[in-house]
């Protein structure tokens, strides 16, 4: 009963959400809501294949999924499709752009303005997908809740020991605050998520379950990333060959060499290249504009959660390796300022979620810590270590080229970092979880007891 309950909600969102501006779709509404429908009913059979028809934990995790598409599609009637024409107040925000240039591509065949160097693969994507179905707002939606469902249950399936054949926990993933708010935007961070996930799963298929059918995707998923955004795709990409090299036994010595001189060498040159062509224009104008204003005072540190990072902004591969590991911390903790109370506008909800997704991530960092020392010291799933390879890795890299310093570009790592919580808190125990996390907090709170006294006396 809850759960065709939860479908008419998730119908009834649909339909309140069909009716858009004619600028912002091509689409009739009964089409919009019969791809709606089409999404719900092919949620079920993803579900299905995955759980291989347990009904419990299908009844389960589709529950989550329809609660977490309902409050995505209550952000995508307020806080979205009033915003998404050119002439809003508050036009401007990356993923509004990429909307209306890949609608200019599908009509023009190109698009009239700025993305960012080497961003432009997020805008024809989205116009080949609204040449492919047509455009509206609930299009991006439909497609970023299907593809955090799939990635969910892909990660689930690799880890499906480890948790205890418990579904429950993973199934959670789908309800972080920050990416039910992202999901309803034409943006590359989701997108770029998903592709790692597809990366993850599709190489431990390949490589642990000798799957050979497997290297097409993944071969197919590490372009879509570079295609996406190119940093991250190289950085897949070097965190596989580190871990063939140094963490298998199935290559020759002189195979692993050869990766060791000639192909790591290769990925880190990409990566640094990919990282200034991506971010080129912040290495100068922007750049400067913008760690003056922080260091003179024009802007208020305490609103802007990137202040701290701005100050540790990387120019070439050795300060990545110094300052990358202290701005990926940063960024895993909430804004100073929530204008969740200011004038209603596009980010008044967007700001909510990220401060409470930022608190999560500060509050379970050092759970994360205690896992990783688990992991190393007990190595019983050689994909455990993989995975927690490739989340830290990933959390270095991808905070620390110049262009990067927004609390939304965590959202490509969420699922990696929050699985990690949760696979420490099924392998350690709660106790032992819920004890670091005590005194992670007791320890912040004299360090900012001792700072406050510093600052006052």
């Amino acid at each position: 009963m809850q759960l065709i309950l939860l479908f008419l909600f998730c119908f009834l969102g649909i339909v309140l959400n069909a009716d858009v501006p004619i600028a912002l779709t091509n689409l009739s509404d009964l089409i919009v809501i019969g791809i709606g429908l089409g999404v719900l009913v092919l949620s079920k059979y993803i579900t299905n294949f995955f759980l291989n028809g347990e009904s419990d934990k299908e009844k389960y995790v589709l529950k989550i999924f329809y609660v977490s598409f309902i409050i995505s599609l209550l952000f995508l009637k307020f806080c979205w499709s009033p915003f998404l024409l050119p002439s809003s107040e508050n036009w401007g925000f990356d993923p509004q752009r990429y909307y209306i240039y890949a609608i200019q591509v599908v009509k023009n065949g190109y698009f009239d303005g700025w993305v960012g160097s080497g961003f432009d693969g997020i805008v024809y994507f989205y116009a080949f997908l609204f040449k492919l179905v047509g455009y509206h707002p609930l299009i991006p939606l439909y497609l970023n809740v299907l593809l955090s469902l799939l990635s969910v249950l892909m990660l689930y399936s690799i880890f499906r020991k480890s948790l205890g054949n418990n579904v429950k926990y993973v199934s959670l993933l789908l309800l972080i605050p920050e990416l039910l708010y992202y999901n309803v935007m034409s943006a590359k961070d989701t997108l770029s998520q998903f592709s790692l996930v597809f990366i993850f799963y599709f190489f431990y298929r390949m490589y642990w379950l000798n799957k050979r059918k497997a290297m097409l995707p993944l071969i197919l998923s590490l372009f879509f990333l570079m295609f996406l955004r190119l940093p991250y795709g190289f950085t897949a990409m070097l965190v596989l060959m580190i871990y063939i090299t140094f963490f298998t036994n199935r290559f020759s010595k002189a195979t692993k060499m050869c990766i060791i001189f000639i192909f790591i060498p290769i990925a880190i040159w990409g990566l640094n290249l990919a990282s200034a062509f991506s971010s080129n224009d912040s290495f100068q104008e922007d750049l400067g504009t913008r760690i003056e204003s922080y260091t003179s005072g024009s802007i208020n540190a305490i609103e802007h959660g990137s202040a701290i990072a701005s100050y540790l902004t990387p120019h070439n591969s050795v300060e990545v390796i110094i300052f990358g590991f202290i701005r990926s911390i940063v960024y895993l903790f909430p804004e100073g300022h929530c204008s969740f109370f200011d004038k209603y506008q596009l980010s008044t909800f967007g700001s909510l979620t990220q401060l409470i997704s930022g608190i999560m991530s500060a509050v379970f960092i050092g759970v994360t810590c205690l896992y990783t020392k688990y992991v190393f010291c007990f190595k019983q799933n050689k994909g455990i270590v993989l995975f927690l390879i490739c989340s830290l890795f990933l959390l270095l890299i991808s905070f620390s080229t110049p262009n990067f310093i927004h609390q939304r570009y965590r959202i490509s790592i969420d699922y990696f970092y929050y699985l990690m919580i949760i696979l420490a808190f099924s392998q350690i125990g709660k106790i032992k979880c819920l004890k670091m996390v005590k005194c992670y907090i007791f320890s912040l709170s004299c360090l900012f007891f001792i700072y406050s006294m510093v600052k006052l006396f």
